[in-house]
């Protein structure tokens, strides 16, 4: 499993936001971490609507008091702590870094903390092994039970948006994150709709499923301007269409993979869904066979694509300019791509 750590946010608010930090010399003499929060909470005092109570009824702030600064100037606060809770996270994924050229000085600092977290935490429940909140009692204030079935999915945001365990991970961590959906059965929960159903795709939870749980939270909780109503939330409710994208396409480890959990027996296609690594990529399944996949190459990266077509031969054109070459490795198929360059890729 790729290491991350989650530390805990103000409760049930989700927020993404960037500014500009201190540049690499100025942060070589880094002030105590009690004054580093100070001085992000007057960087973002300003910003309304983040919830300080774990009683919702009213409880809107003009500042946000429970946030966490981390590398270049990201910020990802993550619902689930309780007050006085400070959130932020650490991924292995360095590359910002590297593609910026900077901070370079920080990355040592950035790899000896990976190697050093725990583990995401375990239970038990209903004799089977669930991914638990990583402490118990700061979820809900005396409420000490590892998981909170029926309640928002914090334990399982490790997976999205954290990216620690995706669709490539080992099986039996995938399974246990199933596990974990099924014990928490929160499709309904308002908190959890931005995010459960891509937890749930991101690791290979039955499609069929996740769009029947999808359509009845649409159906049901739909309002005149379409929008996904409750009483707390508004435009956060859109997080869930990367649960739809992710049904059609997804990249894990460096690797991407068309239709990962779309029912088999369902036609479907798609254009242009953006991935990492700057690729637009298309693909069609008809009658249960992946047809082609295109992919568009905006900036020149290797493209690694998981086997659409396990045990046959593949051939690798560029728009425009004939084949091109291309190596198999395990499961993965790899070739170099030219920014501005579109390359399809069929079976032979």
């Amino acid at each position: 499993m790729r290491r991350r750590t989650t530390l805990a946010a103000a409760a049930g608010f989700a927020v993404v936001a960037t500014f500009a930090v201190a540049t690499p010399a100025a942060r070589a003499a880094a002030p105590p971490p009690a004054q580093q929060w100070t001085e992000v909470q007057a960087l973002l005092g300003g910003i309304r609507g983040v919830w300080t109570a774990q009683d919702y009824a009213g409880a809107v702030s003009r500042n946000m008091p429970n946030t966490a600064l981390l590398g270049n100037g990201d910020i990802g606060v993550t619902s689930g702590g309780g007050d006085g809770f400070n959130t932020g996270s650490v991924t292995d994924r360095t590359i910002a870094s590297v593609d910026l050229n900077t901070d370079a000085a920080l990355r040592g600092t950035w790899t000896t903390i990976l190697q050093r977290l725990a583990p995401i935490p375990t239970t038990v429940h209903n004799g089977r092994t669930v991914y638990a909140l990583g402490d118990a009692g700061t979820f809900s204030g005396g409420d000490t039970r590892p998981i909170h079935p029926g309640d928002n999915t914090v334990n399982l945001e490790f997976i999205h948006p954290g990216e620690a365990l995706g669709i490539r991970s080992p099986a039996a961590d995938r399974q246990r994150a199933i596990d974990t959906v099924n014990a928490m059965n929160s499709w309904w929960q308002d908190n959890s709709f931005p995010k459960v159903f891509t937890q749930a795709a991101r690791v290979g939870y039955p499609g069929q499923t996740i769009i029947d749980q999808l359509k009845g939270q649409i159906t049901g909780k739909s309002v005149a301007n379409l929008r996904v109503y409750d009483p707390f939330h508004g435009l956060e409710k859109a997080g869930a269409i990367e649960a739809v994208n992710n049904l059609l396409l997804q990249s894990d480890d460096g690797v991407m993979r068309v239709f990962p959990v779309w029912p088999a027996s369902r036609n479907a296609s798609f254009v242009n869904l953006r991935e990492k690594d700057a690729f637009l990529v298309s693909s069609s399944l008809q009658g249960g066979q992946i047809q082609y996949v295109d992919i568009a190459s905006q900036a020149g990266r290797q493209a690694r694509l998981q086997h659409p077509w396990p045990g046959r031969n593949v051939v690798v054109n560029r728009v425009g300019a004939g084949t091109v070459s291309h190596a198999v490795s395990g499961d993965v198929i790899s070739f170099a791509t030219q920014a501005g360059a579109t390359y399809t890729v069929t079976p032979v």
